[in-house]
Protein backbone atom coordinates (compact mmCIF):
# COMPACT_ATOMS: atom_id res chain seq x y z
CA UNK A 1 0.00 0.00 0.00
CA UNK A 2 1.25 3.21 -0.62
CA UNK A 3 1.70 5.51 2.20
CA UNK A 4 0.52 8.70 1.14
CA UNK A 5 -2.86 6.98 0.14
CA UNK A 6 -3.24 5.90 3.29
CA UNK A 7 -2.97 8.77 4.96
CA UNK A 8 -5.45 10.74 2.95
CA UNK A 9 -7.82 8.04 4.13
CA UNK A 10 -7.42 8.80 7.79
CA UNK A 11 -8.04 12.34 6.46
CA UNK A 12 -11.14 11.24 4.83
CA UNK A 13 -12.14 8.96 7.80
CA UNK A 14 -11.64 11.69 10.35
CA UNK A 15 -13.03 14.69 7.95
CA UNK A 16 -16.51 12.06 8.30
CA UNK A 17 -16.08 11.98 12.05
CA UNK A 18 -16.28 15.31 12.33
CA UNK A 19 -19.49 15.55 10.03
CA UNK A 20 -20.75 13.06 12.00
CA UNK A 21 -20.07 14.12 15.69
CA UNK A 22 -21.13 17.74 14.22
CA UNK A 23 -24.61 16.78 12.73
CA UNK A 24 -27.56 16.27 15.62
CA UNK A 25 -29.76 13.88 15.71
CA UNK A 26 -33.10 13.94 13.81
CA UNK A 27 -35.99 14.75 16.39
CA UNK A 28 -38.36 12.96 14.38
CA UNK A 29 -35.39 9.76 14.32
CA UNK A 30 -35.69 9.95 17.76
CA UNK A 31 -39.75 9.86 18.15
CA UNK A 32 -40.27 7.16 15.63
CA UNK A 33 -37.62 5.06 17.20
CA UNK A 34 -39.44 5.50 20.75
CA UNK A 35 -43.03 4.61 19.22
CA UNK A 36 -41.63 1.59 17.76
CA UNK A 37 -39.75 0.67 21.17
CA UNK A 38 -43.23 1.38 22.85
CA UNK A 39 -44.93 -0.68 20.51
CA UNK A 40 -42.52 -3.15 20.81
CA UNK A 41 -42.45 -3.71 24.75
CA UNK A 42 -46.38 -3.23 25.38
CA UNK A 43 -46.77 -6.24 22.98
CA UNK A 44 -44.57 -8.58 24.87
CA UNK A 45 -46.89 -8.08 28.33
CA UNK A 46 -48.36 -11.18 29.09
CA UNK A 47 -50.57 -10.19 30.93
CA UNK A 48 -53.87 -8.18 30.79
CA UNK A 49 -52.66 -5.49 33.07
CA UNK A 50 -52.88 -1.33 32.69
CA UNK A 51 -49.88 -1.00 34.61
CA UNK A 52 -47.66 -3.57 33.69
CA UNK A 53 -48.49 -2.10 30.38
CA UNK A 54 -47.71 1.57 31.17
CA UNK A 55 -44.24 0.91 32.88
CA UNK A 56 -43.28 -1.68 29.86
CA UNK A 57 -44.61 1.37 27.32
CA UNK A 58 -42.87 4.05 28.82
CA UNK A 59 -39.35 1.63 29.37
CA UNK A 60 -39.45 0.83 25.74
CA UNK A 61 -40.20 3.98 24.76
CA UNK A 62 -36.88 5.19 26.77
CA UNK A 63 -35.35 2.56 25.05
CA UNK A 64 -36.38 2.89 21.22
CA UNK A 65 -35.66 6.46 22.04
CA UNK A 66 -32.15 5.92 22.69
CA UNK A 67 -31.76 3.87 19.63
CA UNK A 68 -30.40 6.69 17.48
CA UNK A 69 -27.86 7.89 19.55
CA UNK A 70 -26.24 4.28 19.71
CA UNK A 71 -26.12 3.90 15.99
CA UNK A 72 -24.46 7.73 15.97
CA UNK A 73 -21.61 6.50 18.68
CA UNK A 74 -21.41 3.14 16.81
CA UNK A 75 -20.20 5.22 13.52
CA UNK A 76 -17.71 7.24 15.62
CA UNK A 77 -16.41 3.82 16.89
CA UNK A 78 -16.58 2.01 13.04
CA UNK A 79 -14.48 5.51 11.87
CA UNK A 80 -12.20 5.37 15.22
CA UNK A 81 -11.01 1.78 14.34
CA UNK A 82 -10.44 2.26 10.77
CA UNK A 83 -8.13 5.09 11.79
CA UNK A 84 -6.33 2.76 13.84
CA UNK A 85 -6.15 0.15 11.64
CA UNK A 86 -4.73 2.68 8.92
CA UNK A 87 -2.05 4.04 11.83
CA UNK A 88 -0.90 0.83 11.96
CA UNK A 89 -0.52 0.00 8.19
CA UNK A 90 1.68 3.22 8.14
CA UNK A 91 3.86 2.11 11.39
CA UNK A 92 3.94 -1.23 9.78
CA UNK A 93 4.39 0.12 6.25
CA UNK A 94 7.01 2.84 7.64
CA UNK A 95 8.93 0.17 9.70
CA UNK A 96 8.84 -2.81 6.34
CA UNK A 97 10.73 0.41 4.97
CA UNK A 98 13.57 1.05 7.19
CA UNK A 99 14.35 -3.04 6.92
CA UNK A 100 14.30 -2.38 3.05
CA UNK A 101 16.98 0.29 3.34
CA UNK A 102 19.08 -1.57 5.90
CA UNK A 103 19.79 -4.54 3.57
CA UNK A 104 20.47 -2.34 1.28
CA UNK A 105 23.45 -0.72 3.26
Amino acid sequence: MNIDYTNELISDYKTKQDNIKLKPVKFSHTLICGTMGSIMSISLVKEPSLDLMIFSGIGGYVLGALVPYIVKKIRIADLDYQIFINKSIINDLNAEKTNILQKKL
